[in-house]
């Protein structure tokens, strides 16, 4: 699989996550809160990635 496939799969993924539920868009706003010079796309790569870090913690 292409990495760019790989990655548009990924993001389509994570903004299905931080938008189900008002709670997880609001868990995301605190966390880009931090990154707010990154553009969206990238600050919600970091998100789905420090949340699967933390995940294996």
């Amino acid at each position: 699989m292409e990495e760019s496939v790989r990655l548009q799969i990924i993001y389509e993924t994570a903004v299905s996550m931080v938008t189900r539920t008002p709670e997880a868009w609001a868990e995301y706003l605190r966390f880009a809160s931090r990154f707010y010079k990154y553009p969206f796309d990238n600050a919600l790569l970091r998100s789905v990635r420090t949340n699967i870090e933390s995940a294996w913690m």
